[in-house]
């Protein structure tokens, strides 16, 4: 393959702009294919880069909703199956699909093979089924949900609530206040813009609130041992929500991982009740509580430690501090 990849990010890092261009491709793709991936690196001009892989898709058949037809399926072959302004239910079934849901609140099935769907304008509901798939909510308040397979999930704007599912899943929230969920596998979960809730699975080696107000979410019998976390799993998060039922416990925190799991204001929030348990660790400082201070008619005990005097944590006066 020759050629050459042009690409423009907004403030967050986000490819807004990809222009793709080749002189050749010497990958030959025959009927029923699977997409070719290909990796690369993305470098910006101040040498900061990433990996990230395309994905050649090739369709076999193609379809076009109009007025009037709401629901369309593909078949066994790659299908490109496009809608039209109204709600539409798009199922691609087996085959590698391309599907886009237009405007509207739309329902795209992705079933079995690796499938491209795009929801568009609107809120829709977007399952990828099995295999790995990639699934793109855009604007709108939009449910999406991976199945099986090392999914991509792409939230865009909105309020969005994404579901990895099994498999090593890439979640990114994009704009608006939304939930991510990894399910099983180790996941990959960015909340970008927007006050963000995550939910919290040990498994996964990347849970990064990104900019405003962020939380974690530990369900219920979940516990939280930061002192076995790599200290870089957790960033970005601003407060962990411990009200869900049944009892939890976080152990082993020290000042050095309020200030890794936080964003620059190096404060974080823990929320719970009588039936939670949270350790603290005096590590290269002490621990102190300074003060009460109430918050959305929550009230905490404010810790300092000594370690670092810019950090603060807020405890909630329920919780056991062992």
């Amino acid at each position: 393959m020759v050629g050459k990849i042009e690409f423009t990010a907004d403030y967050n890092s986000r490819v807004r702009i990809l222009d793709i261009s080749y002189d050749q491709i010497d990958t030959p793709l025959p009927t029923n294919a699977a997409p070719v991936l290909i990796d690369y690196i993305l470098t910006d001009t101040d040498g900061q880069s990433d990996t990230a892989q395309l994905a050649i898709h090739t369709p076999d058949q193609t379809i076009t909703g109009t007025a009037g037809i709401d629901n369309i399926s593909g078949g066994a072959l790659n299908d490109k199956i496009t809608g039209d302004e109204g709600n539409d239910i798009l199922s691609g079934n087996d085959g590698h699909d391309v599907i886009s849901g237009g405007q509207g609140d739309d329902t795209i099935n992705g079933g079995t093979g690796q499938d491209y769907l795009n929801g568009g304008d609107g809120n829709d509901t977007i399952n990828g089924g099995a295999d790995a798939d990639y699934l793109a909510g855009d604007a709108g308040d939009d449910l999406l949900d991976g199945g099986t397979g090392n999914d991509v999930l792409l939230g865009g704007d909105g309020s969005d609530q994404l579901y990895g599912g099994a498999g090593n899943d890439r979640i990114e929230g994009g704009f608006g206040d939304d939930t991510l969920v990894g399910g099983a596998g180790s996941d990959i979960l960015k909340g970008d813009a927007g006050d963000d809730t995550f939910i919290f699975d040990a498994q996964d080696t990347l849970i990064d609130g990104g900019a405003h107000i962020d939380t974690l979410n530990l369900l219920s019998g979940d516990n939280l041992d930061l002192s076995v976390l790599s200290n870089d799993v957790i960033q970005n998060m601003e407060v962990i929500d411990l009200t869900q039922n049944g009892d939890h416990t976080i152990t082993g925190i020290t000042a050095q991982d309020v200030l890794d799991m936080t964003d620059a204001g190096n404060t974080l929030t823990i929320m719970g009740d009588s039936a939670d348990n949270v350790a603290l660790e005096d590590g290269a400082g002490a621990w102190e509580t300074t003060s009460t201070s109430t918050i959305d008619g929550h009230t905490y005990n404010v810790y300092h430690n000594s370690e670092d005097t810019s950090m603060t944590l807020y405890v909630e006066t329920a919780i056991t501090v062992i």
